[in-house]
């Protein structure tokens, strides 16, 4: 079940080690999980056709800055993929890394 965590009032929802901000959508939560923050008043179900795209985790973005710092980046300037990958413990899309980088830069 997709969800969105409430922003009323304001607090973010921590699920599979990552922290989700007010505002954000998290995909494919097992219907009990997801069930059990909706009773929390944590999060609410997003609609099929009006789910926003998700937001990008602090950690993702977290993570982009230290491997630009670490001076792992590509030739425009963007951290290497590989390298933000190293440093959450997972895989890391092209897609994450430049929304990261696009919200370092704004």
């Amino acid at each position: 079940m997709d969800v969105i965590v409430k922003s009323d009032p304001p607090s973010s929802v921590d699920w599979k080690g990552v922290k989700y901000l007010p505002g954000s959508v998290i995909t494919d939560m097992p219907e009990k999980e997801a069930k059990r923050l909706i009773d929390k008043g944590k999060v609410e179900r997003a609609e099929e056709e009006e789910t926003p795209e998700p937001v990008i985790s602090e950690e993702v973005i977290e993570a982009a800055r230290k491997a630009i710092e670490a001076g792992q980046t590509t030739g425009s300037g963007k951290p290497k993929v590989e390298a933000m990958a190293e440093i959450l413990g997972r895989d890391v899309s092209a897609a994450e890394r430049d929304e990261a980088f696009e919200k370092l830069n704004a």
